[in-house]
């Protein structure tokens, strides 16, 4: 039961800190969008440390095996998503798994910021939500 919990929780800061690394490819350079990014990617990899015992092992393994799983299951592996679904995922996600972490104040910073500026589709939300319940049946 650990391990799973290990898992989704590595899987979980790999997606956050793979945020700002998608972001600079499609554009995203600077700005407060692009600080918010950054301080997300800072806030997951802290998180991130107490795991680090555990690279090159087989939760390690899992976790990457389990992300290559939801990213077919839910057709985005590859594909360019907006920035709103993938904010919308994460802070389902962070706030199951990481109730206490900063990030979850991060990505409430982010998500209204893009809402006041792009007024964030409904479907983005939607969407990242089934996106977090898919990550969670493949972790089971």
């Amino acid at each position: 039961m650990k391990s799973e919990i290990e898992i989704k929780k590595i899987a979980i800061l790999a997606l956050a800190m793979g945020t700002w690394r998608w972001a600079e490819k499609i554009g995203i350079k600077g700005g407060r969008q692009a600080n918010l990014l950054k301080r997300l990617h800072k806030q997951a990899d802290k998180e991130l440390k107490p795991y680090d015992y555990l690279r090159n092992t087989v939760t390690w393994t899992k976790a990457i095996a389990m992300m290559d799983q939801w990213g077919r299951e839910t057709g985005w592996e590859g594909k360019s998503k907006k920035l709103q679904t993938i904010v919308s995922m994460l802070a389902d996600l962070i706030d199951e798994y990481f109730p206490d972490s900063p990030m979850r104040e991060t990505l409430e910073d982010l998500f209204f910021y893009t809402d006041r500026k792009y007024r964030v589709p409904s479907a983005c939300c939607w969407g990242g939500g089934l996106a977090a319940d898919k990550l969670r049946e493949c972790a089971s």
